[in-house]
C-alpha cells in the first residue's frame, strides 16, 4: 500500500505520483514546498516484509524473528542515505538532500532529475561505437566513483541501470544500496552482501569473503564501457571463469584502437582483480591516451575469434597459432555477432527478402522478429548466430545405433526467426527433434541449425510419469561419451561416467550436487549437455518445471 497523492511528510513534503516500487523501498516523486522544486523520496518498505496501517499509514513490521531482518534491512536504508548524502557536492552523484524517519520507517529525499537511465538510452538510440565518444560522455561517472574511492567508499553496483541519462545528456551515478566502505590494508576481508548483476560483476563479488576495493567498481565501469561500445552485455564473471570467450569491441565494428581493446579487455576486465587497473586514475592515464589513436578498421563479423584468443596470440603465440587454438575450441561467435555489418548490401537485401516472405512480423523488446517458413528459411543457407558443438545431429544419430541404442522421433519442430535491431539481424534456424528411447524409457532432445545440422544443445530427461534414476544415468554417460569422442575432448578436459553417478547418487539422495563448479540443486532431473562455458561440455541439471517445458 502506496502513499496517496497529497499526503504530507515532515510537514514539508507533498506527494505527487509514485514513481515505482523495488523490492526494498517505494519512490514518489513530491513537491518541496519550503524550496518550491520537485522532488524524489524514497520510502523504506521492503514489501515482502512489511505492512501499512490503513489509518496512521504507519509502516508495520513484520513479528518474530522476521523483525530482525527487518530491522538490519531498515539500519542499512538509512546507511544508504548517510553515505549518499556525504556525497553531496560531487557532481556526478545523484545528490540526496536529505532524511528523516517518520510513520515508523525512515527516508530519503533526492535531487530530481530529468531523465532515463542509461540502458533505456541505449536501447532507444543504440550503442555509441566510437572509443572516444563512449570515454567523454562517461567522464562525469568516472570521475564520481573516483572521488567515491577516495572516500574509502565501493559502489559495488555500477551498471547501466544505475547511472541516469539527463536531458542534456549528462550522466548522473546512483542507487548506493550496495555501498560499503573497504579496507585497503586488511589481509581479512570483511563479509559483505553478495550482489550479482551478471555481466557487470567481478568473480570477487561472488564472494561474501572475496576481497573487494575500488578495482571491483573498475571491472563494473569497464563492463559499462564495453556495453556502450558494443550495445552488449559482458559475459558473467562466473562463464569467463571457466571458459573466455569475450569478443574484442572491434568485432561488432566499434571504432576503437588494438592498444585501447586490448587494455580494457585485458586490464579493466580482467578476471583476476591483481591483474586489473587498482583505480579510476590508473585506469584514465592508460586508457585516455589510447582514445585519440587511429581506430582499427571495421571486420566482417564472420572472421572473428574470442578477445581470448587474441589475446593469448598477443601474449604467447603467433597470429597462425591463434587461429589453430581457436579451432580447436570449435567455437562460433555468440548470438552477439551478428552476420552482416549494419547497412551492409548483405543486411539490405536480407532486410528485402524477409518483407517479402516473412509469414509474420512482430515488435519485441529484443527487436522485430520476423518468423520464416522452413523453405525460405533454408533458401537463405545463413547459419544461427548461436554456439555450436562441434557435432551433427547425424553424428549423435549414428553413434547412438553403433552403441546399439535405439531411439525413435517423437516429433520435430523448426523454431526459424530473424531479429533485426538498431540496424543488425540476429538469425535463429534451430530445429528441436525430440527422440525417445524406449529401452531407457528417456527423452533425449536435440536442438540443431536448421542448414549445418550442428547440435546446439542435448537435453536428456525422463518420459512421462517414470523417474528411473539409473536409466537416466544411462543413457547420460552414453551421451556425453558421445558428445566427447565427437569433440576430441583431451583427457584432462573429459567429464567421465563415475562424476556423473556420483551426481545422480547425490540428486537420489536429495544433496546437494556440483559439476564444473556450477551449484546443481535439490530438485534436478533433466541433464543438459551445454557449449558455451567450458572446455568440455559443461554439465548441470535443471528441475522438470524450469527446464522441460522450455525446450
Amino acid at each position: 500500500m502506496e502513499l496517496g497523492s497529497g499526503s504530507i511528510l515532515n510537514n514539508r513534503y507533498r506527494i505527487i505520483k509514485r514513481l515505482g516500487q523495488g523490492g526494498f523501498a517505494i519512490t514518489y516523486l513530491a513537491g518541496d514546498l519550503q524550496m518550491e522544486k520537485e522532488v524524489v523520496i524514497k520510502e523504506f518498505f521492503p514489501y515482502t516484509l512489511a505492512s501499512r496501517d490503513r489509518e496512521s499509514v504507519a509502516v508495520l513490521p513484520p513479528a518474530g524473528e522476521l523483525q530482525i531482518i527487518y530491522q538490519k534491512y531498515r539500519h542499512d536504508f538509512l546507511k544508504e542515505a548517510k553515505i549518499q548524502a556525504s556525497l553531496f557536492e560531487i557532481t556526478g552523484v545523484v545528490k540526496v538532500l536529505g532524511y528523516f524517519e517518520e510513520n515508523e520507517t525512515v527516508y530519503e529525499v533526492m535531487e530530481y532529475v530529468d531523465g532515463i537511465t542509461l540502458r533505456m538510452f541505449l536501447e532507444e538510440h543504440g550503442e555509441l561505437r566510437d572509443f572516444s565518444s563512449v570515454w567523454k560522455q562517461m567522464e562525469p561517472v568516472l570521475e564520481a566513483v573516483a572521488a567515491i574511492h577516495e572516500r574509502g567508499y565501493v559502489h559495488r553496483d555500477i551498471s547501466p541501470d544505475n547511472i541516469m541519462v539527463q536531458r542534456d545528456g549528462r550522466l548522473k551515478l546512483m542507487d548506493f544500496g550496495a555501498s560499503r566502505m573497504y579496507q585497503p590494508d586488511a589481509d581479512r576481508q570483511k563479509t559483505m552482501t553478495v550482489l550479482i548483476k551478471d555481466g557487470f560483476t567481478p568473480p570477487e563479488q561472488y564472494n561474501a569473503h572475496g576481497k573487494q576495493g575500488p578495482w571491483t567498481d573498475i571491472y563494473a565501469l569497464s563492463a559499462v564501457l564495453y556495453y556502450l561500445l558494443t550495445g552488449y552485455t559482458p559475459e558473467s564473471a562466473m562463464e569467463r571463469r571457466v571458459r573466455d570467450t569475450l569478443f574484442l569491441p572491434s568485432e561488432f565494428g566499434c571504432e576503437i584502437s588494438p592498444e585501447t581493446e586490448i587494455k580494457l579487455v585485458s586490464r579493466g576486465l580482467a578476471l583476476d582483480p591483481k591483474e586489473r587497473y587498482q583505480s579510476v586514475r590508473e585506469m584514465e592515464n592508460d586508457l585516455v591516451g589510447e582514445a585519440e589513436q587511429v581506430p582499427v578498421e571495421k571486420k566482417k563479423r564472420s572472421d572473428f575469434l574470442p578477445s581470448v584468443v587474441l589475446l593469448t596470440a598477443v601474449a604467447a603465440c603467433s597470429a597462425a597459432a591463434a587461429v589453430a587454438f581457436a579451432g580447436s575450441l570449435h567455437l562460433k561467435p555468440p548470438a552477439q555477432a551478428q552476420e552482416y555489418d549494419r547497412d551492409s548490401a548483405e543486411s539490405t537485401a536480407l532486410r528485402k527478402f524477409l518483407q517479402k516472405h516473412a509469414v509474420s512480423k512482430e515488435k519485441t523488446e529484443k527487436g522485430t522478429v520476423y518468423r520464416l517458413k522452413e523453405a525460405d528459411a533454408a533458401a537463405l543457407n545463413l547459419t544461427s548466430d548461436i554456439n555450436f558443438l562441434n557435432m551433427t545431429r547425424e553424428d549423435l544419430l549414428s553413434a547412438y545405433a553403433q552403441d546399439g541404442i535405439r531411439v525413435e522421433t517423437v516429433s520435430d519442430q523448426a523454431d526459424l526467426t530473424v531479429t533485426e535491431q538498431y540496424g543488425t539481424d540476429s538469425v535463429y534456424f534451430i530445429k528441436t527433434q525430440r527422440l525417445s528411447v524406449p529401452q531407457n524409457d528417456c527423452l533425449v532432445v536435440v536442438k540443431y541449425d536448421l542448414c549445418s545440422e550442428k547440435i546446439h544443445q542435448i537435453s536428456i530427461g525422463f518420459q512421462e510419469d517414470t523417474e528411473d534414476l539409473t536409466a537416466l544415468c544411462g543413457i547420460s554417460s552414453e551421451t556425453l561419451q558421445i558428445v566427447q569422442n565427437c569433440l576430441q575432448l583431451p583427457d584432462s578436459y573429459r567429464v567421465d561416467e563415475k562424476e556423473l553417478l556420483d551426481d545422480f547418487s547425490r540428486m537420489e539422495a536429495k544433496e546437494p550436487a556440483w559439476m564444473s563448479g556450477f551449484y546443481l540443486g535439490r530438485e534436478a532431473k533433466l541433464l543438459i549437455i551445454h557449449t558455451d562455458a567450458s572446455f568440455a561440455p559443461t554439465i548441470h541439471f535443471v528441475s522438470f518445471e524450469d527446464g522441460i517445458s522450455g525446450l
